[in-house]
């Protein structure tokens, strides 16, 4: 496994040299750990450090003590963000080992982050993140910035590729349900659960016509689950089969389809 720090320290300085009080590998060691913390701004990351400098001189010397709230700012301007987001995911990628399992892709709006009452030509519309979560490890392994919902289709495959996923499951909502995306995860050597609906058209009604027909839907494995919450008993029936050549032979561009299934509410 590699180290953050080993990592982190790829990352070129473009300070004057001779110049410089707070070395970058500290700076970024604080962000790392203040983000971790909960900090939500510069100065709650130097406060943090300030606390704890003490257990961050076990890794650097902080021989200049915390870097301050607006020199992390003013550092940070500097940095190209796609050599952070680079340098995160191979360290991400030394911990291959425990990034198995189900990997979730989803795309949010954060809250807070819209500057203006109305989008403007200068993207100072409300910020969308398109991110991968590691289930099982608990973990976010990377992240990419998008314009809106719409230019996920194009950011998942960029997203995909900065990505060790060999022998996860990557799931997406119907948005990234798309071929290109499919065969990126392929490419990847990772495996795919994507919803399928109306944005999928003849694919999506081939699998609601194989399900609808009562004989068919009695060949599938079943299974029932009852959630309660909100004042309501909520009861669905899980249909599954992995019978579907007849499906790869009219969709042949999906790669490596293996199953499907429909989840079907109890009313």
């Amino acid at each position: 496994m590699v180290s953050f720090l080993e990592v982190m320290r790829s990352i070129p300085d473009y300070r004057v040299v001779g110049m410089i009080t707070y070395p970058l590998d500290e700076v970024l060691l604080l962000t790392f750990i203040g983000i971790l913390c909960g900090s939500d701004d510069w100065d709650e990351i130097s406060d943090m450090g300030s606390e704890y400098i003490d257990w961050l001189r076990q890794f650097l010397p902080y021989k200049h003590g915390i870097t301050p709230a607006q020199t992390c700012r003013r550092i940070f301007s500097l940095l190209p963000a796609n050599l952070l987001e680079k340098g995160f995911a191979t360290w991400v990628s030394s911990l291959q080992e425990t990034i198995c399992g189900v990997v979730a892709i989803d795309g949010k709006t954060l809250r807070g982050s819209r500057k203006s009452a109305k989008k403007s030509e200068y993207g100072t519309d409300a910020l969308h993140m398109l991110s991968a979560y590691a289930c099982e490890a608990g973990l976010v392994i990377g992240q990419r910035a998008v314009d809106g919902k719409s230019n996920e289709i194009t950011a998942i495959p960029e997203l995909l590729e900065m990505l060790a996923i060999k022998g996860a499951i990557i799931s997406i909502d119907a948005m990234g349900t798309q071929k290109i995306i499919a065969a990126k995860i392929i490419e990847k050597e990772a495996e795919y659960i994507l919803a399928v609906k109306g944005n999928q058209g003849s694919l999506h009604a081939d699998i609601k016509e194989f399900f609808a027909d009562y004989e068919l839907a009695k060949t599938c494995t079943t299974h029932s689950t009852t959630d309660g919450g909100h004042g309501r008993i909520e009861e669905r029936k899980i249909l599954a089969t992995d019978d579907i050549e007849w499906l790869k032979i009219r969709h042949p561009d999906w790669k490596n389809l293996t199953s499907i299934a429909a989840i079907i509410p109890n009313i």
